[in-house]
């Protein structure tokens, strides 16, 4: 019997920001520019509009290898 994959670990921009030692807004602005892929999903909030960002933990590997 196959075993099925468990999903990676998304981070929010707040804990990869907090990793990776940017901004937030940084952050973000890397995903629009492809630099971080990343992942949009709707908020499901009566208070907040648009998407949340998540970034998957293996970008983080990724991204500290590039910038180091």
């Amino acid at each position: 019997m196959s075993k099925i994959p468990e999903p990676e670990r998304l981070l929010t921009v707040a804990e990869f920001a907090k990793y990776v030692g940017y901004s937030e807004w940084s952050v973000r602005k890397f995903c629009r520019q492809g630099l971080i892929r990343c992942r949009r999903r709707p908020t499901h909030k009566a208070n907040q509009k648009g998407l949340k960002i998540f970034i998957p933990i293996s970008e983080l590997d990724r991204f500290m290898q590039e910038v180091a």
